[in-house]
């Protein structure tokens, strides 16, 4: 036997003794603010942890609309007439004395507590320019980072295993580009341990999307897509340990034809692509067709 046919036949073997893991983003527009999908994406969480044999990580990305009225703040205290982001830390507060009862709202509405602390000082930081790290601290210590705090204490709520990784151990080690960061691979699987070790607990982890941090701990973002991103590179680093997959559930069905120019005929949905069938769809011009329906 060649050394090539031996190395493929050691890359099975070890493949199929993997563990499988699904690392699952849920898009912001599935995160609205009145809280209508959190059911069904803790359905789609039970699924998961049922179908594989590690519990999964799940990337949250900031409530729809989220992002926008953030950084709509943050421009307002560059001319000097600030906002309060007391709409967007009300809407998590609400959320949560609907779906987290007894002993897990208090910690969760103290945490809540730290994150607006953390976004009003660093609001309180701006000046004249609203870019840079301070930007990055704003749109993530007021979106996907209470998020990810929110959905971690729902998952409790409801009787699953939840945990979620402090910004001191965050596993998306970026560039300087503090608004449309890198991720740096090397630097960032330095950092997967303390993943691993929630996983092998048995334990869901809660992880924001969107953020990132540079080597000596500064908040970037990653940019349009940071979520997504985010999901693909932890699976990216995982991928020598666990047999990944990434999972990007979002509200926007892929549909065989576009129902603007075929109106009146019946469309299909198609239930899943490969990175790259839908890669070559977009190059012949495939174009996404809006819904409101939780899909993968």
């Amino acid at each position: 036997m060649s050394l090539d046919l031996k190395k493929k036949e050691t890359t099975k073997r070890k493949s199929k003794r993997m563990k499988k893991l699904s690392v699952a983003k849920f898009g912001g527009s599935l995160l609205d603010p009145e809280g209508k999908n959190f059911l069904k994406i803790l359905t789609r969480i039970r699924e998961l942890k049922e179908r594989d044999n590690v519990d999964p990580i799940i990337v949250f990305s900031a409530p729809t609309g989220y992002t926008d009225e953030l950084i709509r703040i943050g421009e307002s205290y560059t001319q000097s007439r600030p906002i309060t982001v007391d709409s967007i830390f009300k809407t998590y507060e609400r959320i949560a004395k609907i779906y987290v009862k007894g002993t897990y709202l208090k910690p969760l509405l103290s945490e809540l507590v730290k994150h607006r602390k953390e976004t009003d000082k660093a609001l309180a930081s701006i000046n004249k320019r609203f870019h840079g790290n301070a930007r990055a601290k704003v749109l993530t210590s007021g979106g996907e980072l209470p998020t990810s705090v929110l959905m971690e204490y729902i998952m409790k709520a409801n009787g699953l295993d939840s945990f979620r990784i402090p910004k001191k151990h965050w596993p998306v080690v970026t560039d300087d580009n503090f608004e449309n960061a890198t991720p740096l691979y090397e630097a960032s699987e330095k950092r997967i341990n303390h993943l691993i070790e929630a996983l092998e607990e048995g334990k869901i982890v809660s992880q924001a999307g969107f953020l990132g941090v540079t080597a000596d701990g500064l908040e970037t973002i990653l940019g349009r897509g940071g979520s997504d991103l985010t999901a693909v590179f932890i699976s990216c680093l995982l991928k020598s340990r666990y047999h990944v997959e990434t999972l990007l559930f979002k509200d926007v069905p892929v549909q065989n034809v576009d129902p603007q120019i075929v109106k009146g005929q019946k469309t299909e949905y198609v239930t899943s692509l490969t990175y790259n069938e839908a890669h070559k769809a977009s190059m012949m011009g495939m174009k996404i067709s809006s819904s409101r329906h939780l899909n993968g």
